[in-house]
């Protein structure tokens, strides 16, 4: 037989394993399926719109009537009437009706005809930058519209007529060009990631069981046995997994790329390439971890801590660029950021096989050190189980007692019950005080511990290092100077001097400047033309043409802001020169160049602090996570060892008698992960908002109680998981794919009004997306307990349902086993 039917003969029997293990076929059929489409409806309008501002006319003049008409006409926005103008305007926001809030100040018509500046007031809700963002580009694109269209009046009753008139107002001349995603849709952005790392999931969850699976059951010794080398079983099975991330990645990139419209514009056979290189170093990775230890849920649980964060330090989304270096190095040795990096690249920028060679060389040398590890850890263990049989084999020869994989011998330790339920475990001591006995199952369970301790540990450092930096700063930027005169330099300077922005090169040629973008060894490019200082001495317009990659609108929105304002720096100061020299008072030349100045007030996020905007998602999802897994599992254990007394005595018991005692049961169980859960988010708070710079939240009582319902909520989550699972490892994967839809469907990233409705009703049924209402109300805009009591309310409600639910979920897990 040769290697190719080895490697084939493997596959097929990884192919029996997982159709036995129904929760692995589970994971790797349905799952992907429901959780991919989820995620793709979400982002179906592809850009924010109808976001709700509401607007406090004070003048009530036509003019500020057609200032409300223009903004309502916005497809970003929609005008809704304040309720209550008498509330300060910091104190509406509060209520979170509105993403904005436009004040109109009396006098506004009047000072525009007398010539003043007029000044018009725009609250902002930056809690969801993505929100944010664009509702204040679709603000100051119709307020600048509006006021351009007055100063050219104003130019054209002075005097200033043509081209002198559109110079005097504005002397520089920005000409934007967003490249690769021109439309900032957010879904040509973050739905080709989300896929990706989706498809990672696919391949992990599976792949990260395959040998502790054959170490447990000693099927390793057969396959050797028969010839089998480890390099030809480690292929099959390796083989079989990347077959099943093809067929997603087919599913994924094909079907819904179509359904939401997202354009593929690179090279096909590259992005093939790429695909298959990711998989087999994700499915290299998930079994090397498999290698290293003896227990499934050990082995699968250090898998997802390894895969669940690769998303994050990946790059995709917050630049590496803005994170500190272990965590740059964390995302450097995962398989998924070098394939996140070339997929954009071939996605969005139409590139081809030279732009991803660098990526696609490190997916190899991934793969040959993954793989060399793996066979490492293998030969070792194969050693180590030899010389163990063997001493085991003669001892047992010598004194009769039959090998630990003979079928006598596994008969002789299960025993049974009198009503034929095996007996694996004796009853804990103490069974009727079940608070006492969840500590002690705790304690006893290295697995439970693994999720409670060390999960949030790992995932707060990498939170912390990924996003203490906060703030998107020195994007590399290159001047295309064609101009090269003091006027030029000047403008150099002032770009390099920005915060956000740092020039990276100066050249003279714009020739090689889309190559440079497509490498992303700049986000921006800025073209100074010839002539650019002589029109500005002659009185004319000077254009100055800016690229700037928008296929990562977080880092696209930082280059833009920063190019334009200091362009619109630079033309202001010009423009202002030029008019006091006429003899213009400093006044008049303020009201001539900014007739009506769009005064933004960011509320809640001031400073636009990446960490503010998704550290409290995150932190939710921490303690969401962790809680229901260790909920999750340890009623998986107890529904399928049935060691539990109260289940016992209460299952049976009908009407509400029998309906409360199991609820009773239910939530004593609770009480130890309600705990942890809670400690969790206070100590995140008291930890990680100072070290983060993110502000303290203002009610104690308010996190305390949020902490409680939020584990609450998600113990409840995971025990019903657990009880209808009934496989500790089947939790695990349930929950492996429902944390991603939950952290996006909250609203803490992507906004709820920008969701299909659909999709929003589904995600208000979450008990996350009111946690992280509460949370960012608490956390970021520094309100009181009393008015974030609506969603505690609606938190309890859910927990109160859930609890029924489980007390059904109880009586049916019982019944079932029972007729078994």
């Amino acid at each position: 037989m040769n290697t190719l039917q080895a490697i084939g003969r493997i596959a097929r029997r990884e192919v029996r394993e997982i159709l036995a293990d129904r929760w692995t076929l589970v994971a790797v059929t349905l799952m992907p399926l429901i959780v991919g489409v989820v995620l793709t409806a979400m982002y179906a309008h592809r850009i924010v719109e109808d976001l709700p501002v509401g607007v406090i006319d004070e003048d009530r003049t036509a003019t500020s009537r057609m200032l409300i008409r223009a903004f309502d006409a916005h497809q970003a926005m929609t005008v809704v009437p304040v309720e209550e103008p008498s509330a300060t305007s910091e104190e509406i926001m509060r209520r979170g009706t509105y993403t904005g809030l436009l004040v109109i100040r009396s006098g506004f018509e009047t000072e525009l005809k007398q010539g003043k500046q007029s000044q018009l007031l725009l609250y902002l809700d930056n809690s969801n930058m993505v929100s944010g963002n664009a509702l204040l580009k679709a603000a100051s694109t119709t307020a600048g519209t509006i006021a351009a269209g007055t100063a050219m009046q104003k130019a054209v009753r002075g005097g200033a007529l043509g081209e002198s008139g559109l110079a005097l107002v504005q002397p520089v001349v920005l000409q934007g060009h967003n490249l690769f995603n021109p439309a900032q849709t957010y879904s040509d952005f973050f739905v080709p990631g989300i896929l990706a790392a989706l498809l990672q999931q696919v391949v992990v969850i599976g792949a990260a069981l395959t040998w502790v699976r054959e170490f447990r059951t000693g099927r390793i010794r057969e396959l050797l046995a028969e010839g089998w080398s480890l390099g030809v079983i480690a292929a099959g099975k390796l083989a079989v997994y990347v077959a099943i991330g093809v067929v997603w990645g087919v599913v994924f990139f094909t079907g819904l790329f179509g359904l939401v419209g997202i354009p593929y514009t690179g090279s096909v056979l590259a992005g093939i390439v790429s695909g298959l290189l990711m998989l087999v170093a994700m499915g290299l990775v998930a079994m090397m971890i498999s290698s290293f230890f003896e227990h499934r849920e050990t082995a699968i649980q250090i898998t997802f801590l390894v895969s669940s964060p690769a998303f994050l330090v990946s790059g995709y989304t917050f630049p590496a660029l803005a994170m500190t270096s272990p965590a740059r190095w964390v995302g450097a040795i995962v398989p998924l950021t070098p394939f996140l990096t070339a997929w954009r690249r071939l996605v969005m920028y139409g590139a081809g096989w030279s732009d991803i060679t660098i990526q696609l060389v490190v997916l190899c040398v991934m793969i040959v050190v993954a793989a060399a590890v793996m066979m490492i850890r293998l030969r070792r263990r194969v050693w180590r189980l030899s010389g163990r049989v063997s001493e085991d084999s003669a001892s047992r020869r010598s004194s009769g007692i039959p090998g630990p994989f003979s079928a006598h011998a596994n008969a002789a330790h299960v025993s049974s019950t009198p009503s034929g339920i095996p007996e694996t475990t004796p009853a804990l001591p103490g069974a009727t005080h079940p608070i006492k006995e969840e500590l002690h199952r705790m304690a006893s369970d290295r697995n439970i511990l693994l999720v409670l301790v060390i999960a949030p540990l790992v995932y707060s450092l990498v939170f912390g290092l990924t996003y203490i930096r906060a703030k998107v700063n020195d994007l590399p930027v290159v001047v295309v100077d064609e101009s090269h005169t003091a006027a030029s330099r000047a403008v150099i300077r002032a770009l390099d001097a920005h915060e956000a922005l740092a020039v990276s090169g100066v050249i003279s040629d714009a020739g090689p400047v889309r190559d440079m973008l497509v490498r992303e060894e700049c986000w921006a490019v800025v073209v100074i033309p010839r002539g650019f200082e002589s029109d500005l001495k002659q009185g004319k317009q000077a254009a100055v043409p800016v690229f700037v990659n928008t296929s990562n609108i977080i880092i696209g929105n930082y280059a833009w802001k920063g190019v334009q304002t200091v362009l619109g720096t630079t033309g202001a100061m010009v423009s202002m020169d030029r008019m006091m020299r006429r003899g213009v008072s400093a006044g008049a030349v303020r009201a001539s160049y900014a007739p009506v100045e769009l005064q933004t007030r960011m509320l809640f996020n001031p400073g636009s602090n990446y960490a503010l905007f998704v550290v409290p998602l995150l932190i939710i999802l921490l303690v969401h996570q962790v809680v229901a897994l260790g909920a999750g599992m340890s009623a998986a254990k107890h529904a399928d060892d049935h060691t539990d007394a109260l289940v016992a005595s209460s299952a049976m018991e009908r009407g509400v008698k029998g309906f409360v005692l199991r609820a009773t049961h239910v939530q004593s169980r609770l009480v130890p992960y309600i705990v942890a859960g809670a400690a969790w988010l206070v100590v995140s708070v008291v930890a990680t908002h100072p070290w983060l710079g993110i502000p303290r939240p203002a009610s104690v009582i308010g996190v305390s109680l949020l902490g409680i319902l939020i584990a609450w909520n998600a113990a409840l989550l995971g025990t019903l998981a657990g009880a209808m699972v009934r496989d500790k490892i089947g939790v695990v994967q349930v929950l492996f794919f429902t944390s991603m839809p939950i952290l996006l469907l909250s609203g803490g990233s992507w906004p709820l009004q920008a969701m299909p409705w659909g999709v929003r009703m589904f995600a208000l049924c979450l008990p996350t997306t009111h946690a992280m209402i509460a949370y960012r109300a608490l956390a970021l805009e520094g309100l009181s307990f009393v008015h974030v009591l609506p969603a505690l309310g609606v938190l309890a409600v859910c927990g109160v349902v859930l609890s029924g639910v489980n007390a059904l979920a109880v009586r049916l897990v019982h019944e079932n086993s029972t007729r078994a």
